[in-house]
């Protein structure tokens, strides 16, 4: 009886001691678009090993090893061996990701070097990724909130770098909510309103911020700037405009230091 016990604690806390993570994210390299990644990997006892993929449905998608180090708040690994590869280029040219990363809220961030086999390094960059299943999770969320946007108000309005977006208001009262619906990815905005500054270089996460107003009669002139482009190229911020009897759904697409004005018309 006693070796049937042993038996089945041993099973239990090798369940308990090896589990399987799936991360997806980018690379970033200046001047470059970003890289997509993703790994898989099990961890046992803090030690990775598993494998990633670079470059997932482009022409050079490859799939290398890794192994390294996990804790709930950091990430090391290394790729060492090519597994299989779309790309027809040698395999001396092919560039092996070693990258440290940190928790920060519901993401990780950090540096990657990458290295040739001879050691020679050839590439340098930041590193964003999150949980496969969460972000999955976060992609449906936001599209059920496109899907009812689309149902109350039959359009999102997309706007850019300096376009001019004039809405009709009904009631003097005013609210605004912005916040980042996909992956959060350390955008921030600041809010002018009237010449007079709401929201000062506010970091943008998927919880909503609000920004309340009362209007004067005529025509309100609200500026929206773009304070960086966070880790994601363009800083993407959704916005919905609350007036008594309807929503005005938004989403800005701002290059740094650019802005877009809302005239807003009571």
């Amino acid at each position: 009886m006693m070796k049937y016990f042993f038996l089945f604690f041993l099973f239990t806390f090798q369940i308990q001691a090896q589990s399987q993570y799936d991360f997806v994210g980018f690379l970033f390299i200046e001047n470059t678009r970003p890289i997509s990644y993703r790994m898989i990997f099990d961890v046992e006892n803090g030690s990775i090993n598993g494998y990633s993929i670079t470059g997932i449905g482009t022409s050079f998608e490859t799939k290398s090893e890794i192994n390294g180090k996990y804790s709930k708040k950091s990430i090391e690994l290394k790729e060492y061996q090519i597994i299989s590869t779309l790309s027809e280029e040698p395999i001396s040219s092919f560039c092996f990701i070693d990258l440290t990363a940190e928790k920060e809220g519901k993401n990780y961030q950090g540096k990657f070097t990458g290295y040739y086999l001879d050691s020679t390094i050839c590439a340098q960059g930041k590193i964003v990724f999150s949980e496969k299943a969460k972000l999955e999770k976060q992609i449906k969320k936001t599209q059920k909130i496109y899907d009812f946007v689309k149902r109350k108000e039959n359009e999102l309005t997309i706007l850019r770098s300096g376009d001019i977006h004039t809405i009709s208001w009904s009631d003097q009262k005013f609210k605004m909510q912005l916040w980042d619906s996909a992956l959060e990815d350390n955008d921030r905005m600041t809010v002018v309103i009237n010449g007079v500054v709401q929201m000062k270089n506010e970091p943008m996460f998927n919880k909503k911020k609000s920004i309340s107003y009362i209007l004067k009669e005529g025509e309100n002139t609200i500026q929206i700037i773009a304070e960086n482009e966070g880790d994601v190229a363009n800083n993407t911020t959704r916005i919905e405009l609350i007036d008594k009897s309807k929503k005005h759904a938004i989403l800005s697409e701002l290059q740094e230091g650019k802005s877009l004005i809302l005239k807003i018309v009571l």
